[in-house]
């Protein structure tokens, strides 16, 4: 199954998301991967109302999100995996599913975390699993829309990131 881009964007389904990379990249279905939202009806129809017709979006369960990826012939088309957060994308990983590159749209300032990019904030607890995946060989690259430079993520997660701000 041809995955096109991970992506972390705690804002999933977005103007960014559906005309800059969804279209850019022909992306034909997107899969958002959060437990929370596959129990949520009613944010799932918000999603399905938020995107073209000719774009599908299916929502799913870490757990359930790797079953349907690994199960063979899953699925044909161009498709972007999303998660809320890096929790979800490691999840994925290590129930056994392969994403060797991850995109990092955004993740929010709220308590608790702390502003590392423009667009990325993070936990202690975020640090950890990103150093985690980094270790297991998963490239992560920071680039809110699709003309964006890339910023690889790694610089940030050292533990003397304190002073480190690029912007």
């Amino acid at each position: 199954m041809p995955i096109i881009l991970a992506r972390i964007d705690d804002r999933l389904i977005h103007g960014q998301v559906i005309v800059g990379w969804a279209r850019v990249l022909e992306i034909q279905h997107i899969l958002v991967v959060s437990d929370a939202i596959a129990g949520d009806a009613k944010q799932q129809a918000l999603f399905k109302m938020a995107v073209p017709p000719t774009l599908k979006v299916s929502v799913a369960a870490v757990a359930e999100a790797a079953a349907w990826l690994q199960a063979p012939g899953a699925v044909s088309e161009k498709l972007m995996l999303l998660f809320p957060s890096v929790r979800e994308a490691a999840g994925l990983i290590e129930r056994g599913y392969p994403i060797q590159s991850l995109n990092i749209g955004g993740l929010r300032f709220e308590e608790g975390k702390r502003q590392v990019l423009k667009s990325v904030s993070l936990s202690d607890e975020d640090i950890a699993i990103f150093r985690r995946l980094a270790q297991r060989g998963v490239a992560l690259e920071v680039r809110a829309a699709f003309n964006d430079e890339k910023t690889a993520l790694g610089p940030y997660l050292a533990d003397d990131r304190s002073d480190k701000k690029a912007f």
